[in-house]
């Protein structure tokens, strides 16, 4: 088995938690391992900047060695997250990995999420297991939340949090194990995904309508009727982003003004 993979980044603020330039290196540690082993062979990556990064992303793609294409992609303008949709859309690979600015990759997590797409053909996305940077699990995949679970999750305090516990649990499958795989989740977070690139290529990638937050939501809703979304847990990652009430309050309008064209789109839970 030997597959190739395609790999878009987006950047705005310049990312220093941890260095862009570790998380790009875990990527290649990735790739690398997956190629030695015989799993992945042809990679290209491109690299979207959306805000004033260019010469710090020019930096580590000078410093990294590599012998697969990285392009970079200027934005006159902040296009958000669906920005993606600029390596998807001309990718010929047949996978694609969908990746965060602030994600530490495992070095076998190609290796493990790439052969279990393989072995799996009814699924068209894949979740891997994440921590925070304390090490914490992050549950990356979801329920469709309630209007009161996004509340709960995203602008209450730790006290409130606790009283509406099992809420929580079911909306971030805290209620089955984080060690198993799970097979026809929901929602997968955009901040890892790993998926078949003719699915996200029928789906026309991200829809560009959302600006930030729900885009990810939203594509797991379109890509579900194309095939499984599965949690695998052997393909691992460190996330050290979220929190999106700490971020003032441009983000949490862009956050409501997202959330409010989801559920337009989708439908209305309240409670």
């Amino acid at each position: 088995m030997t597959v190739s993979l395609s790999v878009s980044f987006v950047t705005h603020a310049p990312p220093v938690i941890p260095a862009f330039k570790d998380v790009f290196n875990s990527l290649l540690d990735a790739i690398i391992g997956a190629q030695h082993h015989q799993v992945l062979g042809t990679v290209s990556i491109t690299l979207v900047d959306n805000g004033n990064n260019e010469a710090l992303l020019e930096k580590v793609i000078a410093e990294a060695s590599c012998d697969f294409p990285v392009i970079l992609v200027k934005n006159p303008d902040n296009v958000g997250y669906s920005a993606h949709n600029q390596g998807i859309k001309q990718s010929n690979a047949d996978y694609h990995l969908i990746l965060n600015p602030d994600v530490l990759l495992s070095t076998s997590s190609l290796i493990n999420g790439l052969t279990y797409l393989e072995d799996n053909q009814h699924t068209v996305m894949i979740c891997p297991y994440s921590e925070g940077q304390q090490g914490e699990p992050s549950h990356l995949c979801k329920r469709y939340p309630a209007v009161f679970d996004l509340a709960l999750r995203g602008f209450a305090s730790e006290f409130i949090k606790q009283r509406f516990d099992h809420r929580l649990m079911r909306y971030e499958y805290r209620d089955l194990p984080t060690a198993e795989i799970i097979r026809s989740v929901e929602l997968i977070s955009g901040c890892c995904i790993l998926a078949r690139t003719k699915s996200l290529q029928l789906c026309d990638g991200f829809d560009e309508k959302f600006f930030l937050y729900f885009e990810d939501f939203d594509l797991s809703l379109r890509m579900s009727k194309l095939g499984n979304l599965d949690y695998y847990p052997d393909m691992k990652i460190i996330h050290y982003g979220g929190n999106t009430a700490s971020k003032g309050i441009q983000h949490i309008l862009y956050f409501v003004q997202s959330a409010v064209r989801f559920y337009r789109k989708h439908g209305w839970h309240i409670t």
